[in-house]
Parts: structure tokens; C-alpha cells; sequence
């Protein structure tokens, strides 16, 4: 019983450097429609909320991010105008997918359907 139990402990201590290996690459935020400021150009800056009550972020946008409506990617613009017009915007979310290392916004996207 005894050298099981040696066993697994020698185990778990030779995993534990592995566990330590895992790093997040990238955080995903839903955002209140009302509550992200889009970039003028493809490349610029985005501001955001992570709450209602938390200060507006401001993150790094490129020619690589994408811009998804209804699983549709579309150039910026074209994305400002499919969401220009949405009723209560407050009640609408879309996604932000920030990388982190790289500290720029790799997607942002939106469900517009009918709920």
C-alpha cells in the first residue's frame, strides 16, 4: 500500500512542472452592444467595457482582426453599418477576443439574428 502511494505522489510531483507550462493566450469578453467604441480605420484602437461598471479599455486593432456578423467575416466598415441600426443596443452583446501576448484585438464578432 505503502509503495502505491509513493508511486502517485512521485507522479503528481514530476506533473507538476507541466501544470506550470500553461499560459492563456488570448481572453475573450462579451461586451454590451452600447458599450465598445469602434475604430475609424482598420487599424486603430477599440475601447470596451468588461462590465458596466468597469472603465473602458482601449486595445490595438490591425488589418488581420477580423470582423464577424452572423458568422460572416466583413471589412470594418461594412461591419459599422450591419450594427448601425440595432434596436436597444444595450440588451445586444457582441465578442471581443484580445490576445494577450501581442496585446491587440485578434476578433470581434456578432449574432444578429432574431433571439
Amino acid at each position: 500500500m505503502k509503495f502505491k502511494m509513493v508511486i502517485t505522489a512521485l507522479m503528481l510531483a514530476l506533473a507538476l512542472p507541466a501544470a506550470a507550462l500553461f499560459t492563456t493566450i488570448s481572453a475573450a469578453y462579451e461586451v454590451a452592444l452600447n458599450e465598445i467604441r469602434l475604430p475609424q480605420n482598420p487599424v486603430g484602437t477599440i475601447a470596451y467595457k468588461k462590465c458596466s461598471t468597469c472603465p473602458y479599455e482601449t486595445k490595438r486593432v490591425d488589418a488581420a482582426t477580423i470582423w464577424e456578423v452572423n458568422g460572416r467575416a466583413l471589412p470594418l466598415q461594412q461591419f459599422k453599418r450591419a450594427i448601425e441600426g440595432v434596436a436597444e443596443p444595450q440588451k445586444k452583446t457582441i465578442q471581443v477576443l484580445h490576445q494577450l501576448e501581442e496585446d491587440r484585438v485578434k476578433k470581434v464578432w456578432i449574432l444578429l439574428q432574431a433571439d
